[in-house]
């Protein structure tokens, strides 16, 4: 029996496939949302744990672990929610009104600045 053009055996370790992909993507955004703010971080990291539990629980077969990567899905959906939430509305009243915390990564006082020798006149 097939789903699509894919075998139902195989639809388990097809979708481990597509989250240890998606999880690739969301570890790298995960660092530079360092450079953003807490609530943003928080985001991807609660999607990457979400893409690990589930692409574990694929590649295993045990829907019990999918179950408890849906549930730290509806967690990150949280997360995200109160995040864009937050982004709108200090978007529309023009000053901060939900906390979202400071970046956790900024740059350096050495790389704020181009050296003198590098500006172009």
């Amino acid at each position: 029996m097939t789903f699509g053009k894919v075998a139902v055996a195989d639809i388990t370790v097809s979708l481990g496939w597509f989250f240890l992909g998606f999880l690739i993507f969301n570890t790298y955004m995960m660092f530079w949302a360092l450079r953003v703010n807490l609530a943003v971080f928080l985001v991807f990291l609660t999607l990457g744990l979400t893409e690990l539990v589930l692409m574990w629980g694929n590649f295993a077969g045990n829907m019990d672990i999918v179950h408890w990567g849906g549930w730290l899905g509806i967690i990150t959906a949280l997360v995200a929610w109160y995040t864009s939430a937050a982004d709108v509305i200090t978007g529309m009243r023009g000053r901060p009104y939900l906390p979202v915390g400071a970046p956790l990564w900024s740059e350096s006082p050495a790389m704020t600045t181009a050296p003198a020798s590098t500006v172009r006149r």
